[in-house]
């Protein structure tokens, strides 16, 4: 765990296993990690921990010594607030700031007219 812990990442889904496609077909999904409680589906979570017979809260209890080796990551603010419904953040899961020293992409604009 130690060393995935900080790569977040997103992948691209070719097929849906959940709905019992067993071959590569129809049109890619890119898939993420909810970086914040709530970002789910309410009951998602519930019935993947039935499925896989754990408890979510005792899991995070069992990694609490970790929290302080999470680096921040870029991208997991990007679907901050647009799930419709309360999210709350997760501890060590925080985004990268952009940084303020070196060079940058910005550009002065010209005027028009």
């Amino acid at each position: 765990m130690k060393g995935k812990m900080n790569s977040y990442d997103k992948t691209w889904h070719t097929w849906a296993a959940a709905k019992g496609e067993k071959v590569p077909m129809g049109t890619p999904m890119l898939a993420w990690s909810f970086n914040r409680d709530g970002e789910g589906e309410p009951g998602l979570v519930a019935k993947r921990d039935k499925t896989l017979g754990i408890i979510t809260a005792d899991v995070r209890q069992s990694r609490q010594d970790m929290v302080s080796l999470a680096k921040p990551q870029e991208g997991v603010d990007s679907l901050k607030g647009k799930f419709g419904r309360p999210t709350t953040d997760i501890p060590g899961v925080t985004a990268k700031l952009p940084r303020r020293d070196g060079p940058s992409s910005a550009r002065p604009v010209t005027p028009v007219g």
